[in-house]
């Protein structure tokens, strides 16, 4: 017997819920080298190159735990590069 399908929005929620909590954790781990607020957009550009060769190399490497810190690494130099670009003063709705 199948069952039904989770709802998307409950879907998504958990997902992102999960990889939100991944990045954040990644954050608080590299918390040290201090903020990005005044770091060279290019310098963020080159670490994305190389986080996402990291997490080219941890999906081959079929290492999931690397795989989730390698993506949130990589999502947080997206983030970092969004904010020092456009800001991240984003309305809530």
């Amino acid at each position: 017997m199948r069952t039904a399908p989770m709802p998307l929005d409950k879907y998504l929620d958990d997902k992102v819920t999960a990889f939100g909590d991944e990045m954040y954790k990644r954050l608080q781990a590299n918390k040290g080298k201090g903020g990005w607020e005044s770091t060279e957009i290019e310098y963020l550009i080159l670490k994305l190159t190389e986080e996402f060769a990291e997490f080219i190399m941890a999906i081959r490497d079929k290492d999931q735990k690397e795989v989730a810190r390698e993506g949130a690494d990589l999502a947080n130099i997206s983030m970092m590069l969004v904010d020092r670009i456009y800001g991240l003063n984003l309305p809530s709705e």
